[in-house]
């Protein structure tokens, strides 16, 4: 039996996020990192189809989060992203 590849979705570029910051993702296949707009924060993750996880650190401590992809667009971007923390990610 042939085994479905992996949808691996687009997360890169610019995010609102319900806790009033905004982040700015790269990703490389995979893997992405993340930056936040007049923060020092940093984050990385992977993600495998909708599943994501990330870690991050920065001036509020340090955590650690899975999440799901909960809308894409017809195009394979993701544009929301619910974080099992409580946090969303729009755009």
């Amino acid at each position: 039996a042939k085994v479905a590849p992996i949808i691996i979705y687009n997360v890169s570029g610019q995010w609102k996020s319900s806790i009033g910051a905004t982040y700015n993702i790269t990703q490389q296949q995979n893997n992405f990192q993340w930056t936040v707009v007049n923060s020092t924060e940093k984050g990385n993750g992977t993600l495998k189809g909708y599943e994501v996880n990330a870690s991050w650190q920065g001036p509020k401590g340090r955590g650690s989060s899975p999440g799901k992809i909960a809308t894409v667009d017809a195009s394979g971007k993701a544009t929301k992203i619910i974080w099992n923390n409580g946090v969303q990610f729009y755009r």
